[in-house]
């Protein structure tokens, strides 16, 4: 099945032309609001034979969260979006999800804060995506147990990549510490 690959980066801009009927969006200079730049990509679609994995996407930035949705929609996965950590906290405790995508800058908190607190109470399997990608902030978010650590821009074969490798492996054990 066709996929694209995607770059997240400033500006959403529609293209009236359609690939197969998924969104064609462009990338130009804008303000920090998010974009999409697809390429032709062959990708396996997620789901196919299975449950659609169920992601809960923690970005504050409206476009950028909304980039995010339209993507892993389009390739099969089913999407819940919180804009900040008080709003992903109430969706993981109020559904099943598979894994957990965290924004680190978040306006009530930082994606540590929220991977150490929902981890305190139950497995998770997530996954750290940031602007912020020193060192340090790579190590901090394998400490409190993020699974990757991916920079944006985002591009969609590292992010569906991590998100493969994420559902394969088993749910921690019990609650960290």
């Amino acid at each position: 099945m066709c996929s694209h690959l995607l770059t997240i980066s400033y500006r959403v801009i529609p293209n009236p032309e359609c690939f197969r009927g998924r969104p064609n969006l462009h990338l130009s200079n804008g303000t920090r609001d998010a974009h999409l730049r697809w390429h032709k990509l062959s990708l396996d679609q997620p789901s196919m034979g299975r449950e659609p994995y169920r992601i809960i996407v923690v970005e504050d930035h409206a476009s950028t969260a909304e980039a995010l949705r339209k993507f892993l929609t389009t390739i099969g996965y089913k999407v819940y979006i919180a804009p900040d950590i008080a709003s992903a906290r109430g969706l993981a405790k109020a559904i099943e999800f598979d894994v957990l995508l965290s924004d680190l800058r978040l306006p009530d908190g930082t994606g540590w804060d929220l991977m150490e607190e929902l981890s305190a109470m139950k497995p998770v399997r997530a996954i750290a995506i940031s602007g912020h990608n020193t060192d340090v902030d790579v190590e901090r978010s394998r400490k409190v147990g993020f699974l990757d650590h991916i920079a944006k821009p985002l591009v969609a074969e590292q992010l569906t990549a991590a998100i493969e490798r994420a559902v394969k492996k088993p749910r921690p054990t019990g609650a960290r510490h």
